[in-house]
């Protein structure tokens, strides 16, 4: 179950990128993701895992630093998990606080954006190289969104006009598990946040395939 919801995470914020309006060029320093510069992310996590997860974002999404702090109980077993997740220009790196292991992956947004003019086909080819599809729309919050459906993580994923996570719900072989967002902090950040810990970042290779690689 932890492994599931851990990949529709990945996929969604790790990969999450902004409507801008316009062409991007293929600079990624140029790139604007998100239509603000920096926010602070809160999730709610509920279900089988309960806890948090904050999702930090700069440069308007070019770095985001995402932190998993949740519990998991299940009869009559308690396991926690806090895990952080750094994305830059070349990197997705995830380190596990319990184990102080870290792994990283070649970041797939960058040849994207250097492939695409649209930066909303970027973002439909990466949720479409996890499986994901376009199934209607939604409301959270009074915040409209589009939802998509992750069969291979057995996941329902809602996207806001703007890119950013309104929710993820999971339910697979009778258990669910929700991740939905309840404080959207625009302007204001925690720089240290983007301080990772200093251990070997293991490299694990994306699929052939997936993302169009």
């Amino acid at each position: 179950m932890s492994k599931s919801i851990n990949f529709a995470k990945t996929a969604v914020i790790a990969g999450t990128i902004s409507i801008t309006g316009g062409a991007v060029a293929a600079d990624w320093d140029s790139v604007e993701f998100y239509p603000f510069e920096e926010a602070t992310l809160t999730y709610q996590v509920s279900g089988m895992q309960t806890g948090s997860q904050i999702q930090v974002i700069r440069s308007h999404g070019r770095e985001t630093a995402s932190f998993m702090d949740t519990q998991l109980s299940m009869m009559g077993v308690n396991q926690a998990t806090k895990t952080g997740s750094w994305t830059d220009k070349d990197w997705v790196y995830t380190y596990d606080y319990n184990t102080n292991t870290g792994t990283k992956i070649a970041n797939p947004m960058k040849d994207m954006m250097q492939n695409m003019d649209d930066p909303k086909e970027a973002y439909q080819q990466f949720m479409v190289g996890f499986g994901g599809k376009e199934v209607g729309t939604d409301t959270h919050n009074g915040t409209a969104c589009t939802v998509w459906e992750l069969q291979m993580a057995g996941s329902t994923v809602c996207i806001s006009d703007d890119l950013v996570m309104q929710y993820t719900r999971v339910n697979m072989m009778g258990m669910s598990q929700n991740i939905e967002l309840v404080e959207q902090d625009i302007g204001s950040i925690d720089s240290s946040q983007f301080d990772k810990p200093d251990v070997p970042y293991n490299e694990v290779q994306i699929p052939t395939g997936m993302f169009g690689n």
